[in-house]
């Protein structure tokens, strides 16, 4: 083990790079007399971290948050990366990260957190790759980036990975390890610039006409017994001004969503952003968690008619079993794959600042064997956002909806050791320059009202649209 950390003066980009450029240099080297192929990781301790406010959006990476449990991540540039598609892309997923894992050093001072953390993320449909709104994105993938800032209960680290056995590049990866570190701290301010982007709508009579008639077709399929529930989304898009600023829209998000898990993956000219409420799956010390979630109300200010609004919800039997559809179906698929599993016999309420959902944690231990991949593998897609049953409902969408790319997929981290998370793509928007796209989805079962599901993705459209400053 190493005892080195970086102290730079507040504010000072030079004297950062200065106490960096040595212990980088050096585990340079070391990386470089290793076995070539596999990865090489040093973390060095940021002492000055209290003085680091809000979380780094790079202009080109990954940014996880979650303020609830002082925890965030941001990763700049690409150590390496693993693409996969197809019905057995999370196998291949999972095998990638087994062998990244097996042949990845890492080295830190005493107490450091291990930072060997992958960036993961995938797209709702198997076969379908991402179109160009969604920025070459691929239908999944893990990324191990170049520079990692992790944040926890504060302190701060910063994780710099290469790939091994490659001297000839040993300058290049420097000079760019410094410049993403420098950037990575820089923007993690509490001085975000606030701008206008002056919002126009472009989102057409005609679009809100198809998303309706597909809705009457839905229910036409479900009477008929075709289908007992199918997630139905709605894209509504807007043109601005002049670009969006990325980092403030997620200031903005992480700072009204607390209790969510904030994300962004960010390009040049593009941007995925948003905050979720539901966990696909974590693992944390050999537990495994998973959210049911499904069954929506609004939320009111006075808090008799808030509360008025949870106990209807709660008394809905279309809405109650809509629930239980996407619980039962969680707790079937974590079966073979965890032992002890609990899961609430009555749904609680998860209360969010724009809606309240019905919401039942499903619990268990993981078996040996098993992972977060092969766990995403048996969960993905759950009828909150897919249908019942799944093969009648992913078919039926298929031939109705195109587009998706990551929105009602995944994204999150998964750490060497099997600890993890993964929160379903929801309540978010895809920038291109000054186009946004913003995604709500409904679930449609027997008894739906075709007014109310419209108006229930209203309500999930509002988190992106007070983020944007869209009204």
């Amino acid at each position: 083990m190493i005892d080195e950390s970086l102290s730079p003066p507040a504010g000072t980009a030079s004297g950062l790079s200065g106490r960096l450029r040595l212990p980088l240099a050096a585990a340079l080297e070391r990386a470089a007399a290793r076995p070539a192929g596999g990865l090489a990781s040093l973390s060095l301790a940021v002492p000055e971290a209290a003085g680091l406010a809000g979380c780094a959006v790079s202009p080109e990476g990954f940014t996880w948050s979650r303020p609830s449990r002082n925890f965030d991540l941001a990763g700049a540039g690409i150590a390496k990366a693993v693409t996969a598609a197809g019905s057995g892309r999370f196998v291949t997923l999972a095998a990638a990260h087994a062998d990244l894992v097996a042949n990845w050093d890492h080295e830190g001072p005493e107490g450091a957190p291990d930072g060997r953390i992958a960036f993961a993320g995938f797209s709702f449909d198997p076969d379908e790759e991402p179109g160009a709104d969604w920025h070459g994105l691929p239908n999944a993938g893990l990324t191990v980036p170049a520079v990692l800032l992790l944040r926890r209960h504060g302190h701060a680290w910063l994780t710099f990975s290469t790939v091994t056995g490659e001297a000839a590049a040993r300058p290049q990866v420097l000079e760019g390890w410094l410049a993403q570190a420098i950037g990575l701290v820089e923007r993690t301010t509490d001085q975000v610039p606030q701008r206008d982007a002056a919002p126009v709508l472009l989102e057409t009579a005609a679009a809100e006409a198809g998303w309706r008639r597909r809705l009457d077709e839905a229910l036409g399929a479900i009477h008929s017994g075709k289908l007992q529930k199918i997630v139905l989304t709605r894209r509504v898009r807007y043109a601005t001004s002049r670009p969006v600023d990325c980092a403030r829209v997620f200031r903005a998000l992480e700072a009204g969503h607390p209790e969510c898990a904030g994300y962004a993956v960010t390009q040049p000219g593009f941007a995925l952003l948003g905050v979720s409420p539901e966990r696909l799956v974590s693992i944390e010390d050999g537990t495994v968690t998973v959210d049911a979630l499904a069954g929506t109300a609004p939320r009111h200010p006075d808090p008799a008619a808030d509360a008025e609004l949870a106990r209807q919800m709660l008394d809905d039997s279309k809405i109650r079993e809509e629930h239980a559809l996407v619980r039962d179906r969680i707790v079937e698929a974590l079966g073979p794959a965890c032992t002890d599993l609990v899961a609430p016999s009555e749904p609680g309420v998860m209360r969010l600042p724009r809606v309240q959902h019905l919401w039942s944690p499903v619990r268990g231990y993981l078996r040996a064997g098993q992972n977060i991949l092969t766990l995403t593998g048996r969960l993905h897609p759950t009828p909150a956002v897919g249908g019942s049953p799944a093969e009648s409902a992913l078919e039926w969408l298929s031939e109705r909806e195109t587009g998706r790319g990551w929105y009602t997929g995944a994204c999150g981290w998964l750490g060497a050791e099997g600890d993890g998370e993964l929160v379903v793509v929801l309540r978010c928007g895809v920038i291109n320059d000054r186009t946004v796209d913003l995604f709500a989805g409904a679930g449609i079962v027997a008894g739906s009202i075709p007014e109310r599901e419209l108006a229930e993705t209203e309500w999930k459209l509002m988190t992106m649209r007070g983020a944007l400053q869209f009204g």
